[in-house]
């Protein structure tokens, strides 16, 4: 079980920074049969750096996220990002179904994702 908090305090060039992370992802792909809004692995991951990096005023090195992310409320997926040299963990939570995400960061470092 990762320790895992609403605000988490991640190290940027040995400085402690928090982070509170709520994102609007939507996509408008006219090929896409779903009627439930949903990000591709890109775009949320993409989303994800964006909404830590207006958060905390610096943008993580890098973001990964395991999967794409469908707004169905309590839908949940697992990512993870990189300053410098570490990683921690990022859990996305679908919080309703305009495209709206919470992300929670881990305190504790993990090795890099493999996914």
């Amino acid at each position: 079980m990762r320790n895992l908090t609403k605000i988490g305090v991640v190290g940027i060039a040995g400085v402690a920074m928090v982070l509170t992370s709520s994102c609007t992802a939507s996509t408008n792909d006219s090929a896409t049969t779903s009627k439930v809004p949903s990000a591709g692995v890109e775009q949320l991951q993409t989303k994800v750096k964006e909404s830590i990096s207006e958060k905390v005023g610096k943008q993580p090195d890098e973001v990964k996220c395991k999967g794409g992310l469908e707004f169905l409320v309590g839908a949940k997926q697992e990512c993870a990002l990189r300053v410098g040299q570490s990683w921690l963990p990022v859990d996305v939570t679908a919080t309703d179904t305009e495209g709206n995400f919470d992300a929670q960061v881990g305190k504790d470092k993990i090795p890099a994702p493999t996914w």
